[in-house]
């Protein structure tokens, strides 16, 4: 082993830093299934170090600077590849993509579609093809146009040509190389590759291409032109097309892509232009696909369709989803049978391939007299009895309790409801409050609790009022609020620490107020949050200032709760928080941040501080479906439905018709109801004197 050797070639290849992180393992460092994974840039590397040691006279180098960030290149280029490197002395052949590489090289070749389209090469290759010839234009010392002379064709070789010229490199060379359009033989399954040759040089190496066909693993960028699409910025997209864009696009591409519907035509109306600029194209060489994911109509109806509006398109040339799904199932080797939702073009492409459909295509109604969707519903809202409500109690931990309309229409509290809640905790139940109700603070509910005989923690209500402070809280959130809402809101979002700049209380225009003071009013500039909680100030200038607010985009838009209206009598709608929302979200072109009942916050806040509740041990019991009942129900729990003015009886069968013809969501019927907080305690209790008897 050449010890000197060996440390000059992993200096040269960048790899003496790994060496020196694996640490006192060093290179016995052991890699593969058993020991560590390699960077694709790390086994570059290490390819290019066992091909350093080798000091062999010819070295061919296949792109090992491709897997290395720009900064690794550099180095290993210039100590390991270039004219005063490791491998100073030796003939080189770089495959390489890196083509700002090509500066420092003597001798270039540019390429396009497979042909040669320039060659200056300043001096003889070191490598002499054997049984060839190579005639070489005999001045070296001036600039050229390069010579073709015999090329090198070996059929069993990767190598199809090798073709060489003498020559130095003219600077129209280079200015073609960094203008030239993306190279065409992109589009096709083979690229060729630009290759380096490096002699013996004091501040240069040689250049040859070699014209490779390969298959790549991988979408390669190879031409400078592609390498500044790559990195384009912003300001660089969406140009307005020119009569000069459009020159570009023609020359500088071989095929066009089109979408149809929208593009060419809104069938049957076709667009003016659309069938000449086809035409035009064809015309011109271009190659012409169309790529629709409209499934309904087959390939050959959309070439009929073409030829029909005077375009004469080929099957092939229509790239259609349905003939797509065919020619996909066939690349697996499928040989199963489909279940298709779809129309008859589908049929027609699959059966086409030899593919056997077993169903789905066409109307599939339910027979009328079926009841296979009622039973799905089967074993939903069911009325508790005794034995339901004893498997409640032994199969759960948690019981999670809506407070208006369940607990209390305050400041009238339900027979039993008390007495409900006592009953659980001292069968060791775990109870928490979620309400949407943000006019009340957390301390406040609990003192009420204490007040009507249940002894209640803070921690156990969730108030949508806390709940909005402890989310900014979990955001780190440091900015300002503006907060449409009640005194309530904000107690508890300083209690947080965090400051308000208007919106609590009333905010009324001055009587003699136009649109004139509107426009002319002052608003806060550094607002960072705007949040909306129920509100009975709610007024003009509070939503123009909350729109306005929202319209800089960085500001946070937060909504305690989307409920549309409050529990009611039969003669008074109460318009809840959601309609206020709506108001600012349509103003404002804003989607907020929803955190109570129905939406996830509520549960999470619980399971953050109680991370031990589970919610399959679970069980909601509220009075509304669309907020209590489909928040127990997205959260996985068990759902009571407690019966009262927001969800009578009646209304629970219509929806249960609705769910069952699928107009309303699953998410709203619950396991159980039950006519009020009192039965429920009856049969808990009257369970427990069976268990006794």
């Amino acid at each position: 082993m050449d010890e000197e050797r060996y440390k000059n070639v992993i200096k040269a290849c960048c790899l003496d830093i790994d060496l020196q992180n694996s640490g006192e393992v060093g290179d016995l460092l052991m890699i593969g299934d058993k020991g560590v994974s390699l960077s694709g840039g790390q086994k570059a590397r290490i390819s290019l170090a066992r091909a350093l040691y080798a000091d062999a006279d010819l070295y061919l180098l296949n792109d090992p600077l491709a897997a290395v960030d720009p900064k690794v290149a550099k180095s290993i280029f210039d100590q390991s590849i270039g004219p005063q490197s490791f491998l100073h002395g030796k003939t080189r052949i770089l495959v390489t993509h890196q083509t700002h590489f090509l500066v420092e090289s003597d001798q270039m070749l540019l390429m396009t579609n497979g042909h040669i389209d320039e060659l200056h090469i300043e001096q003889q290759p070191t490598i002499e093809p054997s049984n060839e010839t190579l005639e070489t234009d005999s001045s070296n010392d001036k600039e050229t146009d390069f010579v073709l002379n015999t090329s090198i064709t070996d059929i069993n070789s990767i190598v199809k040509s090798v073709t060489s010229v003498e020559g130095s490199i003219n600077w129209n060379v280079w200015l073609k190389l960094f203008t030239s359009p993306p190279l065409r033989w992109l589009m096709s399954m083979k690229y060729t590759v630009v290759t380096t040759i490096s002699k013996l040089g004091a501040f240069a190496f040689d250049v040859v291409v070699v014209d490779v066909e390969v298959e790549p693993a991988q979408p390669i960028v190879t031409s400078p032109k592609a390498v500044c699409k790559a990195q384009m910025s912003t300001k660089e997209l969406c140009i307005h097309l020119t009569e000069l864009h459009a020159k570009s696009l023609l020359n500088d591409n071989d095929t066009f892509l089109f979408d149809c519907d929208g593009v060419l035509w809104n069938f049957p109306h076709i667009f003016t232009g659309a069938v000449e600029l086809l035409n035009y194209l064809t015309e011109q060489g271009k190659r012409l696909f169309f790529v629709t994911n409209n499934s309904t109509t087959a390939q050959d109806d959309y070439a009929k369709r073409f030829n029909d509006i005077g375009y004469k398109a080929k099957p092939e040339q229509i790239i259609c989803t349905a003939w797509l799904t065919a020619q996909h199932l066939k690349s697996i080797n499928f040989k199963g049978k489909c279940y298709v939702l779809g129309m008859q073009s589908m049929k027609h492409e699959l059966e086409r391939e030899g593919f056997q459909i077993c169903g789905g295509i066409g109307p599939d109604p339910l027979p009328s007299d079926s009841n296979a969707v009622t039973m799905s519903t089967k074993e939903l809202c069911i009325h508790l009895t005794e034995l339901h409500a004893k498997s409640l109690l032994n199969d759960n931990d948690t019981f999670l309790f809506d407070c208006d309309g369940v607990l209390w229409n305050f400041p009238h509290i339900f027979t039993g409801a008390v007495e409900l809640l006592n009953y659980l905790t001292e069968q060791g139940k775990r109870l928490f409050f979620v309400t949407n109700n943000s006019t009340t603070t957390q301390d406040d509910y609990a003192k009420r609790f204490n007040d009507i005989g249940y002894k209640a923690k803070p921690e156990q209500i969730i108030c949508t009022a806390w709940l909005t402070a402890k989310h900014l809280k979990s955001i780190n959130f440091k900015g300002k609020c503006y907060v449409l809402g009640m005194q309530s809101m904000k107690y508890e979002l300083e209690r947080e620490g965090f400051q308000i700049c208007g919106g609590i209380g009333p905010d009324p225009l001055p009587s003699d107020s136009n649109a004139v003071t509107v426009d002319k009013l002052e608003l806060e500039k550094d607002v960072d949050c705007v949040i909306l909680a129920f509100d009975l100030h709610i007024s003009y200038i509070k939503i123009l200032k909350a729109a306005t607010y929202l319209n800089r985009p960085n500001v946070l838009f937060i909504a305690t709760n989307d409920d549309a209206r409050h529990p009611q009598n039969d003669e008074i709608v109460k318009p809840g928080t959601g309609s206020i929302l709506a108001s600012v979200a349509i103003a404002s072109c804003r989607s907020p941040t929803i955190l109570g009942k129905p939406h996830a916050p509520m549960f999470d806040a619980i399971r953050l501080a109680f991370p031990d509740v589970d919610p399959k041990r679970t069980v909601m019991i509220g009075d509304q479906v669309e907020t209590d009942i489909a928040f127990g129900n997205r959260q996985g729990t068990t759902t009571l439905l407690v019966f009262s003015r927001a969800t009578r009886e009646k209304y629970l069968d219509t929806l249960k018709q609705q769910v069952e013809k699928h107009t309303a969501e699953r998410d709203l019927l619950p396991h159980f109801c039950v006519k009020d907080v009192e039965q429920f305690l009856q049969f808990l209790k009257s369970n427990e004197s069976n268990t006794l008897l």
